[in-house]
């Protein structure tokens, strides 16, 4: 019966070693995958926003009634949230008229907001179009387009 109760010693140290073993093994592959995790990209591939703001800085009060020679302004925005540094070609117009074509640069994970001033030299219901191209060249669909629609009156 000695033996027995060595044997079952011996098997007591033995499963506590292993279990040991298993715990430091399952730490390790946590710091592992936490690690890895953290380095991932966290964008999506190619993912950009695109935006208007108003006259407060949020996505309202855009301009909607204005006169004739009168200058509208609004904020366009760009958010880079892919890895890589891209730029754009930004586009406003109206169907008959262009107001800017601009070349903006926006670092991986970054922002790019501005003032775009717009002034009509005719009176009616104006559609306004802000286009994103991807690179320097305006060939082709927009990556990203917004519009916004304008009342434009004589004074």
């Amino acid at each position: 019966m000695g033996n027995r109760s060595v044997e079952l010693l011996d098997s007591d140290t033995d499963t506590e070693s292993v279990v040991m073993k298993l715990l430091a093994g399952a730490i390790v592959l946590s710091v592992l995958f936490i690690v890895v995790f953290t380095l991932l990209p966290t964008g999506a591939p190619n993912t950009t926003e695109f935006y208007l703001l108003g006259e407060d800085g949020i996505a309202s009060g855009y301009p909607e009634n204005v006169t004739v020679g009168e200058q509208s302004t609004v904020q366009v925005g760009i958010g880079n949230l892919d890895n890589n540094h891209h730029t754009y070609t930004l586009v406003v117009r109206t169907n008959e008229t262009s107001f800017v074509s601009d070349t903006v640069s926006v670092p991986p994970d970054g922002r790019w907001e501005e003032p775009v001033s717009v002034t009509f030299d005719s009176a009616g219901q104006k559609r306004l179009l802000f286009e994103l191209y991807e690179g320097e060249s305006t060939d082709g669909e927009p990556h990203r387009d917004l519009q916004l629609y304008v009342d434009v009156q004589h004074q």
